[in-house]
């Protein structure tokens, strides 16, 4: 099922990714007047016109090596604190270092799955820190706010979309612009909630913070768990 802010947010993927937009074409650089100049004489002589067509056919296309997407499988059993990785503690500074383990590691039926009291007990009102991939929303009722991912969704849509319990809401308190798509960030947000939000009907998101700050990760960090 495709979620609000997925509705929201494709047309902004494909914009500012590039997909869809026709190909530029590449008219080279000028050619000089001698080119021209033998052009105009085989016009003039025919030569142009009684040319055969080669029969040989065309070298196949070659196309560079696309490391395949990685994946993150879904969940399929329901939470259970026995085999549930658990949220880890504050730290010194107040601000849990928060994995998405404990998140998404646990099926979530919308209005079916109640949502684990654990993880309300621990993050209700907390100020957390979490590595993942920000994703804008084009919505122009709420235009502060983007969602951040535990895997990222590529452009044109490519790949599995995020279950709810694989995205949290992030609501923006200031001025600042939104982030670009895809990047890879850790975010520390306060406020923390567990809960399901319902629009439409529908549930639309069961996470949500609001932003303190954005910092970026070292490059090679390629694994989001």
């Amino acid at each position: 099922m495709i979620h609000r802010w997925q509705h929201l947010s494709i047309a902004a993927a494909i914009a500012l990714s590039g997909c869809g937009t026709e190909p530029r074409v590449d008219e080279g650089e000028p050619r000089p007047r001698e080119d021209l100049a033998r052009a105009a004489e085989a016009r003039e002589s025919g030569a142009g016109e009684s040319a055969v067509p080669s029969t040989e056919p065309l070298p196949a296309p070659t196309y560079p090596e696309v490391a395949p997407l990685a994946v993150i499988p879904v969940a399929t059993e329901p939470y259970d604190p026995a085999t549930t990785p658990q949220v880890a503690p504050a730290g010194a500074d107040g601000i849990i270092p928060l994995r998405w383990e404990p998140l998404s590691a646990w099926k979530y039926v919308p209005e079916r799955t109640p949502l684990p009291k654990p993880l309300e007990e621990a993050l209700d009102g907390q100020r957390v820190r979490i590595i993942g991939h920000l994703f804008p929303i084009l919505d122009s009722a709420k235009p502060k706010e983007f969602v951040i991912m535990r895997q990222g969704w590529q452009c044109c849509l490519i790949g599995r979309p995020p279950e709810l319990n694989e995205v949290i809401r992030v609501e923006v308190p200031d001025e600042r612009r939104q982030p670009m798509p895809g990047l890879l960030l850790e975010v520390e947000g306060e406020d923390f909630q567990v809960e399901e939000v319902i629009d439409d009907g529908f549930v639309v998101e069961i996470y949500t913070m609001r932003l303190v700050q954005l910092r970026s990760v070292p490059e090679d960090t390629t694994v989001v768990r």
